[in-house]
């Protein structure tokens, strides 16, 4: 069984978490895609893809997916499966509604899909719940083998930002504040230093 995992950090302002158990599975490899740690304890929901065997086309491929529920979850978790062209779920639900639940929890959503071809797009988990002063929106993707893209983020390469005698390291600059001139005569690089901005 091949294992895709995804840990899903949902946008939670407010939530109350605990420890969750960890799903079991014979998963011979694991990747972790886009995704805070699951020790985190601000992550409300964790999202696993779990696949049986390789997905092969004219076949059919099982693929279940493992909501686990971090503490009190008070409300309704609205679960839903986008399905790529090239594969047809004979098996399993595409919608579905988890109840609200007081103490961690995992939830199986398992899918039997007939596969015409390798889907060239991917298999997508959404889950949202929304609460009193915090909400959850998740996507999981899973890819049927392919490899998460790979995401650049911006260079850190500017001034080092100093606040309260605290240097936090490097900025990321957000464009030309100064002219070129102002900043060869202040004697530094493309932007000032940012000093006891608080």
């Amino acid at each position: 069984m091949v294992a895709m995992v995804a840990m899903v950090g949902a946008l939670a302002t407010l939530c109350n978490t605990a420890g969750c158990s960890r799903p079991r599975g014979r998963a011979s490899t694991r990747s972790e895609i886009d995704a805070p740690r699951a020790t985190d304890g601000r992550v409300p929901l964790v999202v696993t893809w779990e696949a049986q065997g390789e997905p092969r086309a004219g076949e059919t491929f099982v693929v279940t997916a493992r909501l686990a529920r971090r503490g009190n979850f008070d409300q309704v978790l609205h679960v839903s499966v986008r399905v790529p062209d090239g594969a047809r779920v004979v098996r399993g639900s595409t919608a579905l509604d988890l109840p609200p639940t007081a103490a961690p929890r995992v939830d199986s959503i398992e899918l039997a899909l007939a596969l015409a071809t390798i889907p060239a797009g991917n298999l997508v988990l959404v889950a949202d719940a929304t609460g009193v002063g915090w909400g959850v929106h998740s996507e999981v993707p899973y890819r049927f083998g392919r490899s998460a893209p790979s995401v650049a983020g911006p260079a850190a390469q500017g001034p080092h930002v100093v606040i309260g005698g605290v240097d936090l390291g490097p900025a990321v600059p957000a464009g030309r504040t100064r002219s070129p001139e102002a900043n060869r005569d202040s004697g530094s690089g493309d932007a000032p230093a940012v000093r006891d901005a608080m």
